[in-house]
């Protein structure tokens, strides 16, 4: 929450951005004035492996099968060795083992984005943003948590030591609650790519009759699909503020030049 606009801002981050980019200006983007961040699971993950293990300078045309037969993945430009996943795996089956033990000894209810912060906590590592977000109190919301390794982990996790619960609708009660309750009732949103994150913040704001400010957005489809009509995500009257370009370059000079703060 802005204290001094009583703005709620939240931002949606992509796996591109995340992994290809710059955790130190989403780590300034996290002590600005956003108050939640929406983002895939490529998000998540892609930020907790490149702490475990390093990720390599590739090329956009690398072809695949030929990486794939070499053990590489590629993100975008970028390389990851499959043994990153499997040090992701090895660092990670420990946590939801004691993320278990307390969901049965202390009746923890775990969530996404309580999940979320626990791995922030554990990575411990400076270079994450999911570390600064953790350390600065902000949730960081994953309406497909599933989709990717870490749901792989989850998976594996089910036949190591099955019973770990994580509660989707808890967190679905505390994002639009989040909207609903900001005050004065103002909301933003900072909007990087699109998808099912972006598609989740337009449905929280739908039940405050849609934000009032789209300060950033790098949209693959323009703010106009969710202005009136069934979502109402932003009102016919919002502010909306349409850029086109690479986030990676946009966002910093963004920060450059304003700071990042969101007013009404």
């Amino acid at each position: 929450m802005n204290p001094s606009s009583g703005l709620c801002s939240h931002s949606r981050l992509s796996i591109a951005l995340l992994s290809g980019g710059k955790p130190d200006k989403i780590c300034s983007i996290s002590a600005a004035e956003v108050h939640a961040i929406v983002t895939t699971t490529g998000g998540i993950e892609e930020d907790l492996i490149k702490c475990l293990a390093p990720t390599y300078k590739g090329d956009f045309s690398l072809p695949g099968a030929y990486l794939r037969s070499k053990g590489l993945n590629r993100i975008g430009n970028l390389l990851v060795p499959n043994d990153n996943y499997c040090k992701f795996e090895d660092w990670i089956i420990p946590i939801f083992d004691q993320m278990l033990k307390e969901q049965n000894n202390e009746n923890v209810l775990w969530t996404p984005s309580k999940l979320i912060a626990r791995l922030g906590k554990e990575i411990n590592n400076e270079s994450s943003y999911l570390y600064w977000a953790y350390k600065n109190n902000i949730p960081v919301y994953c309406p497909g948590l599933t989709d990717g390794s870490l749901g792989d982990m989850l998976y594996f996790h089910s036949f190591h030591n099955p019973g770990l619960i994580v509660d989707i609708v808890q967190d679905i009660r505390a994002m639009n609650g989040e909207a609903v309750h900001a005050n004065p009732r103002k909301t933003g949103m900072i909007i990087l790519g699109g998808g099912l994150p972006k598609q989740r913040q337009y449905d929280a704001q739908w039940d405050v009759n849609g934000a009032g400010n789209v300060r950033r957005k790098f949209p693959r489809s323009p703010p106009r699909s969710a202005c009136g009509g069934v979502f109402a995500s932003i009102p016919v009257d919002g502010k909306k503020i349409p850029v086109f370009g690479a986030p990676n370059r946009a966002i910093p000079a963004g920060i450059r030049s304003d700071g990042c703060k969101l007013t009404s």
